[in-house]
């Protein structure tokens, strides 16, 4: 019996000795950045919306202590703000096309909408025009998660270092990587594809659209967004638009898919 206490002893010494040596030699594998052990940056954390449309029929307003930015209407629902763009020829030919004559910059034409006739997705570019649906961040050191309520289409913005694959791609939502300026979350995008429109006013883009977006809390409860929209093919020169949102901290992310109907093979009941 004093034999078998002694071994019993010499293994729970033999392996606290080889999970210390383990734990002080452990490193981070190849190709994985290491993940910071804090975040000292502004949390950009909850769900935001617009000042307009489903934020008002929920009964949102914006709050009546924060006074209107002179900069920018508050009511505006695009986020481009009815601005003609700076537009090659090939892409002004195709707005003109797509657009429709009694909204040119608002609306194009719906059975000409690769989301209300393919049920694609929108892409970055669109879902943050619809201030009729609210999205939500999820903050980590590691990565940023963007939640949009319509049809629940997400983007991931790494934060860990790393830098865009050389051999990506494209796809509807593209690659982003952010780093911190200050308060500022500063989001890098390449990789989207051109089988969206740019905008619901029906301007197209290409394939080598370049996004930077700037994300700030400007109050506790109020979100500026930046864009500058770099590509070549399609534009004939960077541009930049904003917009505000604001933080519902009662609010949860409901499911809103508005393309049921297509695979149900009947339109979903409205509520």
């Amino acid at each position: 019996m004093r034999n078998l206490v002694m071994v019993a002893i010499f293994s729970v010494v033999v392996f606290g000795l080889w999970a210390a040596a383990g734990a002080q030699t452990a490193k981070p594998s190849a190709g994985s950045p290491a993940t910071p052990a804090t975040d000292a940056h502004p949390d950009l954390s909850g769900v935001w919306v617009s000042g307009v449309a489903n934020g008002q029929s929920r009964g949102y307003r914006p709050p009546s202590d924060q006074p209107v930015d002179p900069e920018t209407d508050e009511t505006d629902d695009a986020v481009f703000r009815h601005m003609p763009l700076p537009l090659q020829p090939w892409a002004a030919e195709k707005f003109e096309y797509n657009r429709d004559p009694k909204n040119p910059f608002t609306q194009g034409r719906n059975e000409l909408n690769p989301y209300l006739t393919l049920c694609s997705p929108q892409g970055p570019t669109v879902n943050w025009q619809f201030g009729t649906f609210p999205f939500e961040i999820i903050q980590s050191p590691k990565r940023v998660l963007i939640i949009f309520e319509r049809d629940h289409e997400i983007r991931q913005i790494w934060t860990d270092g790393r830098e865009h694959p050389k051999d990506f791609g494209h796809n509807w939502m593209g690659h982003s990587i952010g780093h911190w300026e200050g308060d500022t979350l500063v989001a890098d995008t390449i990789g989207l594809n051109d089988l969206t429109w740019f905008d619901k006013a029906g301007h197209v883009h290409s394939d080598q659209l370049h996004l930077v977006e700037r994300l700030r809390k400007v109050a506790p409860d109020k979100l500026r967004l930046d864009i500058t929209f770099d590509d070549p093919k399609a534009f004939t020169k960077p541009w930049s638009a904003f917009r505000y949102f604001y933080l519902k901290p009662n609010w949860e992310i409901e499911e809103e898919i508005l393309c049921e109907d297509k695979f149900l093979g009947k339109p979903v009941p409205l509520r």
